[in-house]
């Protein structure tokens, strides 16, 4: 009988040590999102989604880490049947805040024109912004847009209404951006919308012959459409907000750090106001989040 009861409590023992470690450990989703999480060839595992995490983990010693590929729908879905996990990168949205609880940690520039050197130098020069509807009525000019891509609220809407001219040039295929700066660098098109870090891996990935100008989007004045902030998403359930309280700090203590991950991948012209953006949509939010 003895023996018998001393195996229950050995049993129970094991299964509390078990649930404990269950407790602390943090299944990372990450998706294939060059360059913030970059899968395959020479620039595998640069990104800097993957160095923020790194950072992340760095900073959460008291967590096991573990770190699996997974498509955004599986992430969610995941979520949704309650699985303990958590993935970095992700926007907040309403039907995400629904499974997911958020720290937002981490921005970058919005969309931006990418124009080719001749356009630029002949009918633009020395300007840093222009109207993306006032080029698309220019029907001088030639778009590159991607079939079915959403660009944002803002770019989206003026994109339509001209979409259908014959100065527009809808490409469809699984290499949308890439597709698209290419038939840029060899000048098909005159310009495109495109985020100036994507343009940058995929100039550090290709072999490119002809450099490209970058424009602001004039369309895009307020400061929080200038800028997508994201971040860690874990499940919304009692560990996701304890995690997720324990990320708020390490991002806040190591901000610095993940700053500068994320600046290698932009124009060195756009680091001064990117850091001003980056204390006030990532800095004070997280400390003011904190002090509650």
């Amino acid at each position: 009988m003895k023996r018998f009861i001393l195996l229950i409590v050995v049993l129970g023992m094991h299964g509390e040590v078990s649930y404990c470690d269950e407790m602390k450990k943090i299944q990372w989703y990450t998706s294939e999102f060059p360059p913030a999480f970059i899968k395959e060839g020479k620039l595998k595992g640069t990104g800097f989604g993957t160095e923020t995490l790194s950072i992340l983990q760095a900073g959460l010693p008291e967590y096991t880490h573990q770190r699996r590929w997974a498509s955004v729908a599986r992430i969610y879905a995941d979520m949704k049947e309650g699985k303990n996990l958590c993935s970095h990168v992700n926007v907040s949205t309403p039907e995400r805040n629904k499974v997911a609880i958020f720290s937002n940690n981490i921005t970058t520039p919005s969309l931006r024109i990418i124009m080719s050197q001749p356009v630029y130098q002949q009918y633009f020069f020395n300007q840093n912004s222009l109207s993306l509807e006032s080029l698309l009525n220019d029907t001088r000019f030639r778009m590159g847009i991607a079939h079915e891509r959403s660009y944002g609220l803002i770019v989206s809407p003026i994109i339509a209404k001209y979409q259908t001219q014959k100065n527009v040039f809808i490409r469809a295929g699984t290499d949308l951006s890439v597709g698209l700066v290419k038939m840029l660098d060899l000048n098909r098109i005159d310009y495109v919308t495109e985020f100036s870090w994507v343009l940058n891996y995929i100039k550090r990935n290709s072999n490119l012959e002809n450099s490209f100008q970058v424009l602001k989007i004039q369309e895009i004045q307020d400061l929080k459409d200038q800028y997508m902030v994201g971040g860690v998403a874990c499940t919304r359930n009692a560990w996701g907000k304890h995690v997720i309280e324990k990320i708020d700090q390490a991002s806040l203590r190591d901000t610095i750090q993940m700053r500068t991950k994320v600046e290698e991948w932009l124009n060195p012209e756009e680091i001064p106001s990117f850091r001003k953006a980056w204390n006030i949509l990532i800095i004070e939010p997280l400390r003011k989040k904190i002090n509650q």
